[in-house]
């Protein structure tokens, strides 16, 4: 999982991915734990070595369109096809020292870049209608250029509306044709407003954005990467001082993952538990299959603790002793939060 950091330039991107990054010597692409306080429980009760959550890459690499019009060209929408979501990070921090083009409005910069979005997509999906108007076969009922010929006409007009195609209803077999397109408006997208310290508040236009579906973190990006620069002790005084909880970034990474509409399952030993990310609705199958290619191949049957009863017992031992572990088949769904152990043949 690949997500972009976008923005216009001097919204704090880069501190911003130092902050995710946790270190001071900073690439371009970072990849970081998805925080689960589920995932520190079970290692706390196996005594795992190691504890491995779930993996999220955020990437700096895309050169930022400019607020005065300006574009970067081809390579801003190529480097945002790689992702697979977009976090759009825009400015509402003042700094005499950072200049900017105009006055902080946080609200315009996120309807200027969601039409930049739309933009690019009506001019690509425009560009395809016309190849699709020139051949034969776009003519012919039950071609696949006549499905897509039909679904990029229904696109043309939402999309030259305001519509983004992540909004728009399409069904598996349209999903299937506009894949290989990876048009921007159709990606997961989150919207972090960066803030100066202790501006907490909505303004109001983020609930307009939530609507949608879409996560709104605010956050002020210099705090989160001071935070994530300090050990733990210092971490948790510093927070203290400010009256916060616990930090913007660990909810921006959760955020971002859940807008996957991923699900997370455990495997639980003492060499190593760890967390596995899975779409909503597979099987347990596609759980050993995650874990490796061969465990699946072997599938005889599932362990599997629910995390509800794991938290109401306490441990695995009890659950294992109070019948509350089942033995599943490869058709069984798996739930947010199972413990699964595959039996395999090896």
């Amino acid at each position: 999982m690949r997500v972009a950091l976008y923005g216009y330039p001097q919204s704090g991107r880069t501190t911003l991915l130092q902050a995710l990054a946790g270190h001071e010597r900073l690439s371009q692409v970072v990849t970081v734990g998805v925080p689960d306080d589920r995932l520190e429980r079970l290692c706390a009760d196996v005594g795992a070595k190691k504890c491995t959550p779930v993996g999220v890459e955020f990437s700096d690499d895309t050169p930022p369109m400019t607020p005065d019009g300006g574009k970067s060209g081809p390579t801003v929408a190529d480097a945002l096809r790689r992702a697979d979501a977009v976090a759009v990070v825009v400015r509402e921090f003042t700094d005499p020292r950072v200049p900017w083009h105009a006055e902080t409005d946080a609200e315009r910069d996120y309807d200027a870049i969601q039409t930049e979005f739309l933009i690019h997509d009506l001019q690509l999906i425009e560009r395809r209608l016309e190849r699709l108007e020139k051949e034969h076969a776009a003519r012919q009922p039950g071609t696949p250029e006549y499905l897509q010929k039909r679904v990029f006409a229904f696109l043309a007009e939402k999309v030259s509306e305001g519509a983004p195609i992540r909004a728009l209803a399409i069904s598996d077999e349209e999903n299937a044709v506009l894949r290989d397109f990876q048009f921007l408006s159709a990606k997961p997208l989150a919207v972090v407003v960066n803030c100066d310290e202790g501006d907490w508040a909505d303004r109001g236009w983020e609930e307009r954005v939530r609507a949608f579906g879409i996560p709104v973190v605010r956050l002020c990006a210099t705090i989160e990467r001071d935070l994530a620069l300090m050990d733990e002790t210092e971490r948790q005084e510093f927070l203290s001082a400010l009256d916060i909880e616990r930090s913007a970034r660990d909810a921006l990474i959760r955020a971002v993952f859940e807008m996957f509409k991923l699900i997370t399952f455990f495997t639980a030993g003492e060499k190593e538990t760890k967390a596995w990310p899975l779409r909503s609705g597979s099987t347990v199958l596609k759980a050993a299959d995650t874990i490796h290619s061969d465990i699946a191949k072997g599938f005889i049957r599932a362990e599997v603790i629910a995390w509800e009863d794991f938290d109401r017992l306490g441990s695995l031992e009890a659950c294992r002793q109070g019948g509350k572990m089942r033995l599943e088949g490869k058709e069984y769904v798996v739930q947010d939060g199972d413990v699964v152990n595959v039996r395999h043949k090896s």
